[in-house]
């Protein structure tokens, strides 16, 4: 869990480095079981922040898939630099 906060806090780096800012409503967490219901780990997990905020947990898909290339795309950016 300590990685995808350290990488949530990579993209709250980034974003301030260019100037962006990200919306705490829009940016949130969501959970993919395993396929393997054998390898599942763990279900609960910890609250994840950005800028000091609780990121909320969703269930299911939709605006969020943009939302995560949108991430993903200005992550690339930063390091491009």
């Amino acid at each position: 869990m300590e990685g995808l906060q350290y990488l949530i806090n990579v993209l709250a780096d980034c974003a301030s480095n260019i100037d962006y800012a990200c919306n705490i409503d829009k940016t949130v967490c969501m959970i993919f079981p395993p396929k393997d219901k054998r390898k599942v780990v763990t279900s609960t997990f910890p609250s994840f922040k950005l800028d000091n905020m609780d990121l909320k947990f969703v269930l299911s898909l939709n605006i969020w898939v943009t939302l995560l290339l949108l991430m993903n795309m200005m992550i690339k950016m930063c390091y491009a630099k």
